[in-house]
């Protein structure tokens, strides 16, 4: 049975500052209540809508904390089942922490502050990651393009919006050509036809 929507103040160990945001939480995932200290392992009635602390159980694996003034990653040590993440539009300068989630498949990081390849260098640690946005960073290093191509499972990728696409050569066939899986680049999929000339190229 769904919780009803409740307005909370979410603390995702020390990834989320304080901030209000709507949760629908389903009764297969355990909430602790602070300070009231109740546990439910399931829900049966509607939350009013309050804010309430809410310590929210490993088992979600998504986390959407885009637009929360985050200066870093810390504590996704406690989240290493977590497949999908979205910190868009923060002030992220580093992907430190990154690294402590080795399953993560999808990760949205576009509007950060994300400019060197040692920021960048976690991604490395993702090795199921499939979908990665970095549009609209500062990213300019071209070190970065060697952490990307490195990436296996890599289909999606949007890098659109960065200092470094405009100084890589002839930049959508050098990514098609360079990452094998990539399926979708910045604004439009890559056909079967497009990357053999790629390659060709």
């Amino acid at each position: 049975m769904l919780v009803s929507e409740a307005v909370v103040v979410l603390r995702f160990y020390g990834i989320l500052p304080v901030a209000i945001a709507r949760q629908v939480v389903s009764d297969r995932f355990e909430v602790q209540l602070w300070p009231m200290q109740l546990r439910a392992a399931s829900a049966t009635a509607a939350l009013h809508p309050a804010r309430l602390c809410v310590s929210i159980a490993l088992c979600f694996p998504c986390r959407y904390v885009q637009q929360n003034c985050l200066r870093s990653l810390d504590g996704l040590e406690q989240l290493p089942s977590l497949n999908s993440l979205n910190v868009s539009s923060n002030g992220l300068t580093s992907l430190e922490q990154l690294q402590s989630c080795p399953i993560l498949e999808t990760l949205t990081a576009q509007r950060n502050h994300l400019s060197t390849a040692a920021g960048l260098q976690p991604l490395l640690q993702c090795t199921s990651l499939h979908t990665l946005d970095l549009q609209h960073n500062n990213i300019e290093d071209m070190a970065v393009i060697d952490i990307i191509v490195a990436m296996p499972q890599l289909r999606c990728l949007y890098l659109a919006g960065n200092p470094v696409v405009s100084k890589v050569p002839s930049y959508r066939k050098a990514m098609i050509a360079r990452c094998s899986q990539l399926t979708y680049l910045d604004d439009r999929p890559v056909t079967d036809e497009e990357r053999l000339w790629c390659q060709a190229w």
